[in-house]
């Protein structure tokens, strides 16, 4: 396979050239939500902030978290505590959760359903596999060795994005008495951080090459500065990191496309 890693500051330099209006567009539209308050940094991300208000409500703080994440929201996960403040048996939690009326906004983001199902179905099965939950979020290790322990339980529901995303809370949160973040953007089997790639830098990010393209987000992070001057961007702040790319990259391939939506039908705030 041939290499598309730079070798040298020079052949780094001439792919930015290449590559300079895409990536100056990248870094104006992160400069400027750096500045008004809408960081794609993970430190940023809201749901770190709001699953603290959830901790009082379970028995455990992994548990809390576990269950935050099958929600998405402070709404549904406030909607189950009372009848999940600890994993309970999984014909139990099927049975409670067909009684529970959920209010509107219970789940969020990927998680939307019809009829909440595939909230449902994450708590189930997060309760029939909890002793292997617990023991992946208290073992010795970091965020890349639970993350692929958590995809090998294959628990129905529990993809890529809700794997990652309870990795980032329990990390946060120091869960097990330890605080973690990404190595990676994990470009590999995602879908938007992928296409936010491929629209800066042109390469398609495929199983083979995967590799390669984390390495070039990691040289970015390296060579931030320069790469900003060279683009013509004004700059100020640090790096971002592969964990801050991963939730950049998502959002700023889907701009344009969320932009249109809104122009066609404006989306009330609450």
């Amino acid at each position: 396979m041939m290499s598309i890693f730079p070798s040298n500051d020079e052949e780094w330099s001439q792919i930015v050239e290449t590559r300079r209006d895409h990536v100056r567009e990248f870094l104006e539209w992160a400069n400027a939500r750096e500045k008004n308050g809408q960081s794609m940094r993970l430190a940023s991300r809201p749901d770190l902030r709001l699953v603290h208000d959830i901790e009082g409500h379970f028995t455990e703080l992994w548990w809390a978290v576990v269950v935050y994440s099958c929600f998405g929201s402070l709404i549904g996960t406030r909607a189950v505590a009372p009848y999940f403040q600890q994993p309970v048996d999984a014909t139990k939690a099927r049975a409670m959760l067909a009684r529970i009326d959920f209010p509107q906004g219970s789940v969020q983001h990927h998680r939307t359903r019809p009829g909440h199902e595939g909230a449902r179905v994450a708590l189930i099965s997060a309760c029939s596999r909890a002793e292997q939950f617990r023991d992946i979020l208290h073992q010795v290790g970091g965020f890349h060795d639970r993350y692929l322990f958590l995809r090998c339980l294959h628990a129905p529901q529990w993809g890529r994005t809700t794997c990652f995303d309870l990795l980032i809370r329990a990390g946060n949160l120091a869960v097990g008495g330890q605080r973690y973040e990404p190595e990676f953007a994990y470009l590999a089997g995602s879908t938007g951080p992928r296409k936010g790639f491929q629209r800066i830098w042109g390469i398609q990010v495929t199983t083979e090459n995967a590799e390669q393209c984390e390495a070039m987000l990691r040289e970015w992070t390296e060579q931030w500065v320069s790469v900003a001057a060279q683009t013509g961007v004004e700059w100020s702040g640090a790096a971002y990191t592969p964990a801050d790319f991963e939730n950049a990259l998502c959002i700023f391939q889907g701009r344009n496309r969320d932009q249109c939506k809104r122009r066609r039908k404006p989306v009330p705030r609450c």
